[in-house]
């Protein structure tokens, strides 16, 4: 069963929303979204980054909450991944900066986390994060993931997280 809306989704509820088959080479991505990825440990930013730009994302990695907090303000990305212990400014703080900002409100907010305690889930929910992952991440169940929020958002499958027109990837 999906959760109602305006509740925060974890990856179990990927489950209940069928839609994209998504392969390794990016055949049948909807959108050619732009996601930031935010995490202290480079081999995971970077590994996550890779495996997104496989399904045709554009892909853009920080190491700290500044930086990710910058990039998200400066590329207005469809979703951001985010650990929540970043240095210098947590994801929680992201999270919040991101959310009054209203020229980023509706990018869809992702932790990607080791952290698996109801408190965290329930911290994170409060923080304006969409939806709540517990590490190691699978990246397609990510992508539907962030079809599912885009949708919820209002979003149309042919308009970014902020209304604009995105070109349709060939299926």
């Amino acid at each position: 069963m999906c959760p109602p809306a305006g509740r925060l989704l974890t990856s179990r509820a990927l489950r209940c929303k069928g839609g994209l088959d998504l392969n390794v080479f990016g055949t049948i991505v909807r959108n050619a979204w732009r996601i930031v990825v935010a995490d202290d440990y480079a081999d995971a930013a970077d590994t996550l980054a890779f495996a997104l730009g496989t399904y045709g994302c554009t892909p853009y990695t920080a190491r700290d909450g500044p930086t990710a907090l910058a990039q998200i303000r400066e590329h207005k990305p469809h979703a951001t991944l985010l650990e929540l212990a970043l240095p210098g400014m947590a994801g929680w703080d992201v999270a919040r900066a991101v959310r009054v900002d209203p020229c980023t409100t509706r990018t869809v907010m992702i932790t990607v986390t080791a952290w698996g305690r109801n408190c965290d889930r329930l911290q994170a929910e409060r923080c304006g994060f969409d939806a709540y992952v517990l590490k190691p991440a699978n990246v397609s169940d990510l992508l539907r993931l962030i079809d599912s929020a885009l949708e919820q958002k209002g979003s149309a499958s042919n308009t970014d997280a902020y209304g604009r027109k995105t070109a349709l990837a060939s299926q």
